[in-house]
């Protein structure tokens, strides 16, 4: 499953639009947003996509009240974590998202991402 990973929008809705548009192109089932919305008007357009997507908080993210109504709202394609960092399952493997750096264990080994 092709998975499309954008973050730091702020407020550039046009550039997420376009982005939206070549994701779509290339077939991503799954979009994982890493923040940083900084309006509301972001999680609307997050919110109408033909493509599901899993977001979590961001450093800078304005409304979270709004943005979360908008994430509950009928008819959004968003989920919105209540978390700076969080999981998703994606075809029975787990996907972790954190737009800080972390020490991640993995394979026995300790990775800095």
């Amino acid at each position: 499953m092709k998975i499309a990973i954008i973050s730091d929008i702020h407020e550039n809705i046009h550039n997420l639009i376009l982005a939206l548009e070549e994701i779509e192109k290339k077939k991503a089932k799954k979009i994982l947003f890493l923040g940083d919305f900084m309006n509301n008007g972001v999680a609307q357009v997050l919110a109408a996509s033909k493509i599901p997507v899993f977001a979590i908080w961001g450093n800078n993210d304005g409304d979270k009240v709004a943005i979360t109504k908008t994430s509950l709202a009928d008819g959004s394609n968003m989920e919105v974590s209540g978390e700076h960092y969080d999981s998703v399952e994606i075809d029975g493997r787990k996907a972790v998202s954190n737009p800080l750096p972390c020490d991640c264990k993995a394979n026995g080994k300790i990775w800095r991402l």
